[in-house]
């Protein structure tokens, strides 16, 4: 391309001339090629860069997604173990409420049989001795 505009300086233009006009309408086509080549060739590699750019952010984006889900993945876990460790804690202590109540209910029950039984022998204690007072009278 240099060389082409070096040697159009030195040349003498004769502008009736066709093949004057073929160099200078070649020569114009061509830097204008080399010109929109030039700019598709930056454009491309902006565009490429943008590219890498845009899937290097996309990656840590992934990255940054994946590690956010496994991390709030491990805490769900966590939390289910202590879910079922707390609900088991719960049936634990409800079986032993029930037993202590059922033991509690069946003393209560078996001192109420004990009172019964003092008061059936205080009662027949006391006819024995209201009979035995009215049999004296």
């Amino acid at each position: 391309m240099v060389l082409a505009s070096q040697s159009l300086m030195y040349m003498n233009f004769n502008f009736n001339d066709l093949s004057t006009w073929i160099t200078i309408v070649t020569t114009a086509l061509a830097s204008m090629g080399g010109v929109y080549m030039t700019f598709h060739k930056i454009v491309s590699n902006a565009e490429r860069k943008k590219k890498r750019q845009n899937n290097a952010l996309l990656e840590i984006a992934k990255s940054y997604d994946h590690d956010l889900r496994e991390d709030m993945e491990n805490k769900l876990h966590e939390i289910e173990a202590k879910i079922i460790t707390l609900k088991e804690n719960v049936d634990k202590d409800l079986e032993h409420l029930k037993e202590t109540y059922k033991s509690e209910i069946k003393y209560l029950g078996q001192k109420v049989e004990e009172l019964r039984g003092e008061i059936h022998t205080q009662h027949g204690q006391l006819v024995a001795l209201l009979t035995k007072m009215i049999g004296k009278d």
